[in-house]
């Protein structure tokens, strides 16, 4: 009769499912290292933190954004690209798209990085406007 030494094969199989699993971390982790996805430039991000600030503190530039029309929405983009001259600029509301079916709202290039920030507004009677601000550089 064999004798099996039955906690041998079980510390065998412990060790070798905890090596699986550290390599498994290992693996992951460095896939993650990998992934180059591009940094927003910093006139960009500076041009939406801008946008989103005059939102929240100009209650007038609320309200001409509020009201969907296409010169009301084109205050914030007049005002913005007087601030950042090499910056193009398309500022819209989702309530646009119900005001105006069908309108295509983005005018801009389809050569190069548009770069897309948003700023849920809410007025006095809880309802809500998402606005969208659409950002990419001038060709020179």
């Amino acid at each position: 009769m064999v004798m099996i030494n039955k906690k041998g094969y079980l510390k065998t199989f412990e060790a070798v499912i905890s090596l699986l699993l550290l390599l498994g971390v290992i693996i992951y982790s460095l896939s993650l290292k990998q992934i180059n996805e591009p940094s927003m430039p910093e006139d960009i991000r500076v041009a939406q933190e801008t946008a989103i600030s005059k939102l929240e503190s100009d209650v007038g530039a609320r309200a001409m954004v509020g009201v969907c029309s296409l010169s009301n929405v084109g205050v914030l983009a007049s005002y913005l690209a007087q601030m950042y001259p090499t910056l193009g600029f398309t500022v819209y509301t989702d309530s646009c798209f119900t005001t105006y079916p069908g309108a295509s709202v983005f005018i801009g290039p389809t050569d190069r990085p548009v770069y897309t920030t948003s700023y849920v507004m809410f007025d006095e009677q809880g309802d809500s406007d998402i606005v969208i601000i659409k950002i990419w550089r001038k060709e020179v």
